[in-house]
C-alpha cells in the first residue's frame, strides 16, 4: 500500500510456514532480480549475514524490518552493510513492560509487587531472554524486594496450562504473571479465569492475539507490548523510497516499540486495525486475485 502511494513497485513474499532456509531462499531469488532495494527481516544472523554482504557488495540498499540480532549479540554482523533497522529491541521491550506493570501495580494498590513470574514458552530463544534480562533488571533497579521466577511453559497448550496451574496452586501469594507472547498468555489468562484469581492475579503480556485483547477490555489483562507491525510495513518503504530518489540516508534505529496497549489505548489499536481493512483489503485482493 505504502509503494502505491509513493509509485514505487514493491514484492512482498515470506515462506507458508516459518522456515529460515525458506525464507533465506526467497531472499536469494530476489537478489538474482536485481532490485533496487531489499527490505529483510533477520531471525537468523548468521543464516542472513551472507545475503546482506551479497547485496552490499552488489550496491543495493538493504533495511532491515521487525527483528536484528542486538548489539554485540553476533559479532561480526554487518549493520554496517544496512541503511536502517525498523522495529523493536526485546530487552528495552522487557525494560518497558517491566517499568509499565511496576507502576500499575502501586498505583492501584498503594505498594510494590513482590510475587512475580514470568512464563517462557520458548527457553533459550534469543528474543524471549533478553525480554526477561528487561524485565528482571528493571525491576530489581525499581523494586530491590520483588521475587522473580521464570519459569519454562512449551508452545503446546495443554501442557502450559497445566504447569500454570500448579505454579499458581503451589505459589498463592503471586500478584502479576508475565508472558512473552500469546502462547504463553493464552493458557495464563485461561488459568487465571478458572482458577478465580481475577481481581488478585493480574497479567502483562507481549504482542497481540483475540485472547490478550479481550483479557484487556475484562481486565484480567493490564497491559501488552506491542510492536506496532503496521508501522514497521510503511516506515521502511517510505525510507527506501527517500534514499532512492533522493540519497536521503534515513537514521539507523527506528524503533516501533515497546508501545504499551492496555485499556487506555485498544481504542486507538481499534481505529488502526478499521483503517487498515478498509484501505489494505482492496490493495490485497488486488494482488492475492
Amino acid at each position: 500500500y505504502m509503494g502505491d502511494l509513493l509509485n514505487m513497485s514493491v514484492i512482498y513474499e515470506a515462506p507458508s510456514t516459518f522456515s529460515i532456509s525458506s525464507l533465506v531462499n526467497l531472499m536469494q531469488s530476489a537478489l538474482a532480480a536485481h532490485p533496487n532495494g531489499l527490505i529483510i527481516s533477520v531471525p537468523s544472523g548468521t543464516a542472513v549475514e551472507p545475503i546482506i554482504e551479497e547485496a552490499h557488495s552488489m550496491g543495493i540498499p538493504v533495511i532491515v524490518v521487525n527483528v536484528i540480532p542486538p548489539p554485540g549479540s553476533l559479532p561480526g554482523f554487518p549493520y554496517n552493510d544496512t541503511l536502517a533497522y525498523v522495529g523493536q529491541y526485546d530487552y528495552e521491550a522487557g525494560v518497558g513492560a517491566g517499568q509499565y506493570m511496576i507502576t500499575w501495580y502501586e498505583h492501584k494498590f498503594g505498594t510494590m509487587p513482590t510475587q512475580i513470574v514470568i512464563f517462557n514458552h520458548e527457553p533459550g530463544l534469543l528474543g524471549l531472554t533478553l525480554r526477561i534480562d528487561g524485565i528482571e533488571n528493571v525491576t530489581k533497579s525499581i523494586d530491590p524486594g520483588a521475587t522473580v521466577n521464570v519459569v519454562p511453559i512449551s508452545l503446546n497448550y495443554a501442557d502450559s496450562y497445566s504447569i500454570i496451574t500448579s505454579y499458581l496452586e503451589a505459589h498463592p501469594n503471586t500478584q502479576l504473571i508475565v508472558t512473552l507472547g500469546p502462547a504463553g498468555t493464552d493458557p495464563a489468562v485461561a488459568a487465571v479465569n478458572n482458577m478465580h484469581l481475577n481481581g488478585k492475579v493480574f497479567i502483562m503480556a507481549f504482542d497481540i492475539d483475540n485472547v490478550t485483547l479481550n483479557a484487556i477490555r475484562n481486565g484480567t489483562l493490564i497491559g501488552t507490548v506491542d510492536q506496532q507491525p503496521m508501522e514497521q510495513g510503511f516506515l521502511p518503504v517510505f525510507e527506501m523510497w527517500l534514499y532512492l530518489c533522493y540519497g536521503i540516508v534515513p537514521q539507523y534505529n527506528m524503533t516501533t516499540g515497546p508501545f504499551i496497549l492496555n485499556n487506555n489505548t485498544i481504542g486507538l489499536y481499534n481505529y488502526q486495525l478499521v483503517a487498515s481493512s478498509k484501505y489494505l483489503t482492496p490493495y490485497l485482493k488486488a494482488i492475492t486475485g
